[in-house]
This record gives C-alpha cells, sequence and structure tokens, in this order.
C-alpha cells in the first residue's frame, strides 16, 4: 500500500505502531473509524474506537455485532457496493460521540469488567450451595 500510495487522489497517512495515549490522540482527530475483516474474534480496537466516541463502520463478522448498533456506527456485508453505501449512510447519519464513549466505556470499562465476573462467580457459588 506504501508503493501505491502515490497513485491515489487522497493522502494517505502512515504512522506505524502507536503507544495507547497516541492512539487515543489519533481517535479523536477521525470522523469515523472504518475497520474492515473477514474474520474477528472480539476486536480491541473497535472499542478503543468507540470509547473515544468515534463512530464505526464495521465488517458484519465474528463478535463485531455485538458492539455496533445504530447509535454508535453501522455493520457491512464485505462487498464493495454495501461498504459505499453504508459509508454514505455513516456521513449522513449523526452520532452523540460522548453518549458512544460512555456508553462503551460504562460496558468495558475495568471496573464494569471486575463486577460481572464478580457477579458471574457469586452466581455460581450460590448455586452450588444451593444445590447442596
Amino acid at each position: 500500500m506504501r508503493k501505491r500510495s502515490g497513485e491515489y487522489n487522497y493522502q494517505i497517512n502512515f504512522l506505524g505502531q502507536l503507544k495507547r495515549n497516541d492512539v487515543n490522540n489519533e481517535l479523536h482527530k477521525v470522523d469515523y473509524f472504518i475497520h474492515a475483516s473477514a474474520i474477528e474474534t472480539f476486536s480491541l480496537v473497535i472499542t478503543e474506537a468507540l470509547a473515544t466516541g468515534t463512530p464505526v463502520i464495521a465488517s458484519k463478522v465474528g463478535a463485531i455485532p455485538e458492539l455496533i448498533n445504530d447509535s454508535n456506527g453501522i455493520l457491512c456485508n464485505n462487498t464493495i457496493d454495501d461498504w459505499k453505501i453504508k459509508i454514505i449512510k455513516a456521513i449522513s447519519t449523526s452520532y452523540d460521540h460522548e453518549q458512544i464513549s460512555k456508553n462503551i466505556i460504562s460496558f468495558y470499562s475495568q471496573d464494569s469488567v471486575s463486577l460481572m465476573f464478580k457477579d458471574l462467580y457469586t452466581d455460581f457459588i450460590s448455586q452450588e450451595n444451593s444445590e447442596k
């Protein structure tokens, strides 16, 4: 892609590997985060983008549909035509960036995940004790 970047009628910035704060700063500069993938388990880059309030346009594969909804982005089938349609749709959609950030942080923060594990283990132990 680097070799061919001069052939495009738009600029591509190759940033290389970034530190966490630099990723955060870069995501705050963009309008959308586009994540095209044929196979995906749980995409941390998508949660990072959403945590900054950046709407996401992403492939409808793996666990990605669990992260994306109408309020924080758009899911795409992996075809050129669908990507074009969905990117145009995203551009014409008004997103509440602050709410996107709040929603994802409240669900995936260290405190939230820790509480979910605590509740899971507490329920498991309670169930096991009641079966005795």
